[in-house]
């Protein structure tokens, strides 16, 4: 990008974010992380913390995933700059090095842990998906993961942060026969129900595989939304079963602040890149 493109771009950014300020509202965001910690693909722990406070610095307000989904089908009270939180697949930084920050921040999340990846050896679901999680390619979202335990999970839950359903062992539910997908879509819901008292309200499709008949299984499961890996955000005409989120960001300045204040979507309105 020319040093021109690039002045009118941040231009055009800092513009949109003064307007979100004035309007004192913004898109209601759903955010994803994955790995938090040191090294390539991680967000810092300092990071994190950072983004949290410049957040709320900037007037917006953390709720509960479940709330945003009470908001989506029943119009239920929501703040006008709301965001929630959520951290895929149970990945044991985010019991030791998130959950902290949120604790001292005294805001919530939602965690999707892979249940039979809990406390053990991954295991896999299909070939495509031990494929794609042991490749060596120098992507970041291919290397080896490490997965909280149960213990981690229950301290998870019990300092009051959410927790949803994300299949028992990760497959492409795409890919899989309708006796599997449903097998591992109640399974993870049953199995949470039983430890924790009550059923998860929330799906995450693994990989953000959302095709074929997984949303007719997550709905026949008893699950009331579901949440996808495609970009977007929250309005009330959003499909429960199918809810876009933003992947966050590795760093808490400008980019971040963009991410927020809605900043993508002006450009793609207005065919501004």
């Amino acid at each position: 990008m020319s040093s021109v493109k690039r002045t009118v771009s941040r231009a055009f950014a800092s513009g949109v974010r003064g307007l979100v300020r004035i309007a004192g509202r913004s898109p209601r965001l759903i955010l994803t992380y994955h790995r938090v910690g040191h090294g390539p693909g991680r967000v810092l722990p300092e990071i994190l913390e950072a983004q949290i406070r410049w957040a709320r610095g900037a007037g917006f307000e953390f709720v509960p995933v479940a709330r945003m989904v009470d908001w989506v089908r029943d119009g239920i009270d929501l703040p006008p700059r709301a965001i929630a939180m959520t951290f895929d697949d149970g990945l044991a930084d985010t019991a030791r090095l998130a959950s902290p920050v949120l604790r001292r921040a005294g805001i919530t999340a939602m965690v999707f842990p892979v249940l039979s990846f809990l406390g053990g050896p991954r295991r896999f679901a299909s070939e495509r998906a031990r494929a794609y999680l042991l490749a060596d390619d120098g992507d970041p979202r291919t290397i080896a993961y490490d997965y909280m335990s149960w213990d981690e999970l229950d301290a998870w839950a019990e300092s009051g942060l959410e927790i949803g359903g994300h299949t028992l062992s990760h497959p492409f539910l795409g890919a899989v026969d309708e006796s599997v997908g449903r097998a591992e879509i109640e399974g993870c819901r049953r199995e949470l129900a039983a430890r924790y008292g009550a059923p998860p309200r929330v799906f995450c499709y693994p990989f953000g595989d959302d095709s074929g008949d997984a949303g007719a299984w997550v709905r026949a499961a008893g699950f009331e939304a579901a949440l996808t890996s495609r970009t977007g955000v929250l309005d009330r005409r959003s499909d429960l079963l199918h809810l876009p989120r933003l992947s966050s960001l590795e760093t808490a300045g400008e980019p971040f602040a963009n991410l927020l204040s809605g900043v993508f979507l002006w450009r793609e309105r207005l065919g501004f890149s």
